[in-house]
């Protein structure tokens, strides 16, 4: 009894402040692995973004096929919550004039593969008016929706 209270008191306070990771921060931490592959396939392929295939083009890339799914869309069957800017497809990334405001990826209520759509399809309703991005510099952000009224 005495060595059952004392591993309890060894072993408690390291799993007391221990949660899962938030769906939000999963999300980023995603796109950002996205994004990553993405400039690891933009090195390999003359700086030119994916064309419309660009989950099965860069998933060599990333290595891990879960990061194209947002964690709350549906995994079973397997649904993703990604999509590609349109205005981006087969674009040579060192002509864009400033890589850091433009969006590569984001959060989209089209849950299949490859969706490729504008970013008229961004989606702020499954982070609670907020939509996950990563941009062609690869770093990735929440941006609230801007129909909403300034915060104060």
């Amino acid at each position: 009894m005495v060595a059952c209270v004392v591993v309890w008191v060894v072993f408690a306070p390291m799993y007391a402040g221990h949660r899962p990771a938030s769906p939000n921060t999963v999300c980023l931490s995603h796109l950002k692995q996205i994004g990553t592959a993405g400039q690891l396939y933009l090195s390999d392929n003359e700086d030119r973004q994916p064309l419309e295939n660009w989950v099965d083009s860069t998933l060599d890339y990333s290595k891990n096929s879960d990061v194209y799914s947002c964690p709350l869309v549906q995994t079973e069957p397997k649904l993703y919550g990604y999509a590609m800017n349109s205005q981006v497809v087969g674009v040579d990334s060192t002509k864009v004039v400033d890589p850091s405001k433009t969006i590569v990826h984001f959060d989209t209520d089209a849950i299949y593969r490859n969706v490729v759509a504008n970013l008229a399809a961004m989606s702020y309703s499954r982070h609670k008016n907020y939509c996950t991005v990563v941009r062609m510099d690869s770093s990735a952000k929440r941006i609230r929706d801007p129909s909403l009224p300034a915060q104060p």
